[in-house]
């Protein structure tokens, strides 16, 4: 497992504010359960995913491993979904 950390001013100046903002908005409207916190964390995360698969040699898979905190209708992956790994 492969595990980059980028602060968040750095992961915020990797796309525009405007994009931004249009982006946790968008999270918003696919998950209305989530706050607008977790919404804005799920972008910087996506954006950190991106900028790391660029400066990898090896293929990577998004960690499936993210919840909701209690929120109880949030369609994101659960704890325990398998990772399907690499694709061919």
């Amino acid at each position: 497992m492969t595990i980059t950390q980028y602060s968040t001013t750095g992961v915020q100046s990797l796309i525009s504010p405007e994009l931004r903002a249009l982006l946790i908005k968008d999270v918003g409207k696919t998950w209305p359960d989530l706050t607008d916190d977790l919404c804005e964390h799920g972008v910087n995360q996506t954006a950190a995913f991106l900028a790391t698969s660029t400066r990898s040699d090896e293929p990577l898979t998004p960690s499936l491993r993210w919840t909701c905190s209690g929120t109880p209708s949030c369609s994101a992956p659960s704890p325990t979904s398998p990772s399907p790994g690499p694709s061919a």
